[in-house]
């Protein structure tokens, strides 16, 4: 028998003692919006790019094109293997993925808690919205 740890990269922004986040923080090893344009600069005082996806409430991404945050990322895995002996880990949504992006509410917000929250892209720009769109996106089955 082998024991498998699965890790999913988002790490929850709203928890003060949470070592990666703190960690993270310091070491500026996240994924970032163009200076100034960060929608929640206001109550984070930086231009961490937030979203939302499993824990409750609005998380950041590792940046991992950086060294330094491959160097930071190495660093956590090899603290948490020396707590607990895992035979391998399954590394799950390795992309800043969120859930509901530019939606209302996200489909797994807590039912009843308020306020919703999701990730806000910037309307009109080449990334979000290309001249020539491919069949690849779909949303409850409707090609968009």
């Amino acid at each position: 028998m082998r024991f498998i740890i699965i890790l999913d990269p988002a790490i929850i922004s709203n928890v003060s003692a949470y070592e990666p986040y703190n960690s993270g923080i310091a070491e500026d090893v996240f994924v970032k919006w163009a200076e100034g344009r960060s929608p929640d600069r206001d109550e984070y005082n930086n231009d961490n790019m937030l979203g939302y996806v499993w824990p409750t409430g609005k998380t950041v991404f590792p940046d991992f094109f950086l060294e330094r945050t491959q160097q930071w990322w190495k660093d956590l895995i090899v603290k948490e293997r020396q707590k607990l002996n895992f035979d391998a880990i399954w590394i799950d949504m390795n992309e800043p993925a969120c859930f509901g992006t530019n939606d209302e509410r996200p489909w797994n917000w807590p039912e009843g808690e308020l306020p919703y929250w999701t990730l806000k892209c910037y309307e009109d720009n080449k990334y979000d919205s290309p001249p020539y769109k491919t069949n690849s996106l779909h949303i409850e089955g409707t090609s968009v």
